[in-house]
């Protein structure tokens, strides 16, 4: 089944470009003169593959003043003179498009007509399929009957007659008008059984289908419980498989802690063992030092006293020397400390911080800070503790590490963004004195982006052809 879609209209009566959205139930309302008339004879004009226009309108009334020419250029009226007024004058196209859908092998195509419409009043169509275009309304037509499954030439004259809404006055007309070709003594009373048969069938064929859905739904639901009980069955056999393993590796675990334990247990025997016999040897070494302490003279003791008495001594004398070393590497490194951060601060004091970038003034003021703070502990440090090394805590000592390292790395810091600073002012005095050179000479300065792009051209083309190519600038 082709099914329509889509309908997209373009310049035609009061639609100046319209996109519809068609599903398979579609009830067209609205009041009068609001253009559902105006959307089926677009309609027409594609599916019937005829621009003459005597059936423009057989929607609303058995006589139709609408025109083709009426619908492109939008007729709204009469003027004085006899003429009428238009939407759209001068030079445009006109679209009408439909787009099917072909349920059977699931693909969509469009079939249209498109309207050129000229400043002298008169237009020129074409009906179209996609990419291809008809000569003529004859060849579309044939084309359209084979696109829509071999449709006969009695189509066209149905769909011209279902358009039209009139009422039904007599059902005899209606028949051999719009149901069947026209015959002769036709019996409407055996065609009213036929239909009321047929309407006890549908019914009946309802209600069939009815108990037909609820025995499915009842052998879905089966279906469904036969499902969920296989699922049960499988998800106890996981669960108590799943508590058969998890017991395995248990048991498996409490086995593996026995043989541990047992080892275990050996070894502390051997252990034991060991130290009975270490715990023997003891005391025999015990009783032998207890019989010697007994059997040695005055003499002996008084040689060891002397002995131990000499080497502390030497171990007194060194550790003083270590003190004496201590406090004059101590005292060197203080007063270096102490020089360092009074220089700092005699020099920057007065520094004006202003005359230099922001970040490095802040840098400038902290090490300042930081200088007078190191100044002010080391001076503390030195008459407070230096006289006595047992009077220094190690608090104190952390204490002096923190300050001396913070105040290294800001100097360390400061130190290189000078370096960097000056390294930039050397550039710049270069550059400088090369501008000025080459100012006297008589030559233009140039941007040093482009200098330094001329000084990497020649560099690449010397790489390239192994020599020197000089790059001039113009601009």
């Amino acid at each position: 089944m082709k099914l329509l879609t889509k309908v997209k209209i373009i310049n035609w009566h009061y639609f100046w470009d319209e996109t519809i959205e068609v599903k398979p139930l579609v009830f067209l309302t609205g009041a009068n003169a609001s253009g559902k008339s105006t959307l089926i004879d677009a309609l027409q004009i594609v599916l019937l593959g005829d621009t003459t226009g005597r059936y423009f309108n057989k929607a609303a009334m058995d006589k139709s003043a609408r025109t083709l020419r009426g619908y492109l250029r939008g007729e709204i009226g009469d003027t004085i003179d006899g003429g009428f007024k238009y939407l759209r004058n001068g030079r445009f196209t006109s679209y009408i498009a439909l787009e099917f859908h072909n349920d059977v092998d699931n693909t969509d195509f469009v079939m249209g007509i498109v309207f050129d419409s000229y400043e002298d009043g008169t237009e020129e169509h074409r009906y179209f399929c996609l990419d291809k275009f008809f000569d003529s309304n004859r060849s579309y037509q044939d084309f359209l009957k084979k696109k829509f499954g071999g449709l006969k030439d009695k189509y066209f004259s149905l769909l011209k007659k279902a358009t039209s809404f009139n009422p039904i006055t007599d059902i005899t007309t209606f028949i051999t008008e719009y149901v069947c070709d026209p015959q002769a003594n036709i019996n409407l009373d055996i065609l009213q059984e036929n239909i009321l048969e047929y309407k006890r069938l549908e019914e009946e064929a309802k209600a069939i289908e009815g108990r037909v859905n609820d025995l499915e739904e009842i052998e879905n639901t089966y279906k469904e419980y036969l499902k969920n009980k296989k699922n049960l069955t499988i998800s106890q056999y996981i669960v108590e498989r799943c508590d058969l393993e998890r017991s395995k590796e248990r048991l498996k675990a409490y086995q593996s802690q026995i043989d541990k334990n047992k080892e275990r247990i050996n070894q502390i025997d051997l252990e034991l063992a060991d130290f009975s016999e270490n715990l023997a040897s003891l005391n025999r070494k015990k009783v032998a030092l207890i019989q010697d302490k007994a059997s040695n003279s005055t003499q002996k003791l008084t040689e060891e006293l002397y002995r131990t008495k000499n080497e502390t001594l030497a171990e007194i004398k060194e550790i003083e020397q270590t003190e004496k070393n201590l406090i004059r590497t101590l005292t060197l490194t203080l007063d270096s400390y102490i020089n360092a951060s009074k220089g700092i601060v005699d020099n920057l004091s007065d520094f004006d911080v202003e005359s230099v970038e922001e970040d490095k003034a802040e840098e400038i003021i902290a090490l300042v800070e930081e200088s007078k703070k190191t100044y002010s502990y080391t001076v503390e440090f030195k008459s407070k503790y230096l006289k006595d090394l047992n009077t220094i805590s190690k608090d104190v000592l952390d204490s002096l590490k923190s300050i001396m390292l913070s105040f290294k790395q800001k100097v360390s810091s400061l130190a290189i963004t000078l370096a960097r600073t000056i390294s930039n002012i050397d550039k710049k005095i270069r550059a400088l004195k090369d501008e000025e050179i080459s100012m006297k000479q008589g030559q233009k300065p140039y941007s040093a982006v482009l200098v330094r792009i001329k000084n990497e051209l020649e560099k690449m083309l010397e790489e390239k052809y192994g020599k020197h190519i000089e790059v001039n600038i113009f601009a």
